[in-house]
């Protein structure tokens, strides 16, 4: 019987903290076939291509960074994709809304030059601008695990795949069931842009505080250092 033609998993986040970058990785391996990533916040499974070009035994998957935030897309997998593995990379907060609105100011998407005035605009935004928002990992992997077994979910710190790249991609790729090893060359540098100023960090910080602890107790891991 052939296989249905979906992935076998899926990189749901979050938007700017190297998901490409392992998406790129792991299409190296040649056990894994991936496909392009898809950056549309409203982005939901039904309906979409189907894998083609595949090779018998190949691990198939895609990236999909706004799927963590996404509540609708969350759903959408309980019901069509029962089996797929989901790995969420988390960030410092802080970090990636900086990294967030950086990239969007460069490529000319973003008008706010203040980074504090642009995170209190927010609301009033859509998606790829909500940059505090898109940091609230708690409440969304709280939202997921509703729907979705935490068994299929896999929690990647960013900062790993920054500092030891080689040993959280053979960690993604014995979730994912292939071999270790194979992969030639990793992403230096998932998402340059600069770091906030103290003063911004500290200011901003507040924000995320709850969201940190709350996500201690979420994932059963520690997060403190983001607070320091």
């Amino acid at each position: 019987m052939p296989r249905p033609a979906q992935p076998d998993f899926l990189i749901i986040g979050a938007p700017y903290a190297g998901t490409a970058a392992l998406l790129e990785a792991l299409s190296q391996h040649p056990q894994v076939f991936t496909s392009a990533p898809i950056e549309d916040p409203a982005w939901t499974w039904s309906g979409h291509e189907a894998f083609t070009g595949t090779e018998a035994g190949q691990v198939r998957g895609g990236s999909a960074p706004f799927t963590l935030w996404n509540h609708a897309a969350h759903r959408d997998i309980a019901a069509t994709l029962p089996e797929v593995k989901l790995i969420s990379i988390v960030r410092d907060p802080v970090d990636r809304a900086f990294s967030n609105w950086s990239a969007l100011r460069a490529s000319g998407e973003e008008h706010e030059a203040d980074f504090l005035r642009a995170l209190d605009l927010e609301d009033e935004r859509e998606a790829k601008f909500r940059y505090r928002e898109l940091g609230q990992y708690a409440d969304q992997l709280s939202h997921l695990y509703e729907h979705v077994d935490p068994k299929r979910t896999m929690i990647l710190r960013y900062v790993d795949l920054v500092e030891e790249p080689e040993i959280a991609v053979d960690r993604i790729c014995d979730f994912l069931g292939v071999d270790t090893g194979l992969i030639g060359s990793y992403p230096a540098d998932t998402n340059p842009g600069g770091s906030p100023s103290a003063e911004q960090r500290a200011a901003v910080l507040p924000l995320f505080a709850e969201g940190v602890e709350k996500l201690r107790r979420v994932t059963g891991q520690d997060f403190g250092d983001w607070l320091v």
